[in-house]
């Protein structure tokens, strides 16, 4: 085996379904935790909105992707950073955020994911719809077989 530049691996030629994740746009960010904010980094790539922040990380296949709303934030630049919010939270900021949509599976409830402070909330928009529905149809991401994946700090349930 070795290693790619997509983070994956090749054996004899052929590429893993990580190596098919190619990043296609990253921005720091806030995600809404219930209540708390979570400063980190918003990375989509060709399967998922991923978010990896200082208290866990969300995971977001694109098919489970409804509908993508835009808003607008107004956060202190260092909210969502642990200790450093308290201490310096920095001046207010008007930005923009996306509120998703996202229904899991053949799950019948929706839930919603928010992610504020960023500065072109509209284009992150655009190309999540554009990706989503270039995916083909009923294409399943194989790293996730249709399965949530929360990580520490965020509970079972990654889009609230």
């Amino acid at each position: 085996m070795e290693a790619t530049a997509g983070g994956g691996a090749t054996t004899e030629g052929v590429a893993t379904p990580r190596a098919s994740r190619k990043v296609l746009r990253r921005a720091s960010a806030a995600y809404l935790n219930d209540s708390a904010l979570d400063r980190g980094t918003l990375r989509l790539t060709s399967q998922s909105l991923r978010f990896d922040g200082w208290q866990g990380s969300v995971d977001i296949s694109l098919q489970d992707i409804v509908d993508v709303g835009l808003g607008t934030s107004v956060l202190p630049r260092h909210a969502g950073i642990p200790l450093l919010e308290r201490l310096w939270p920095g001046k207010l900021r008007y930005a923009e955020s996306l509120v998703l949509t996202v229904q899991v599976g053949t799950a019948v409830e929706r839930r919603v994911a928010t992610v504020a402070d960023l500065k072109d909330g509209s284009v992150w928009r655009d190309l999540i719809l554009r990706s989503r529905d270039a995916l083909p149809a009923g294409a399943a991401d194989p790293a996730r077989n249709g399965a949530e994946t929360p990580r520490a700090g965020h509970g079972g349930a990654q889009a609230r």
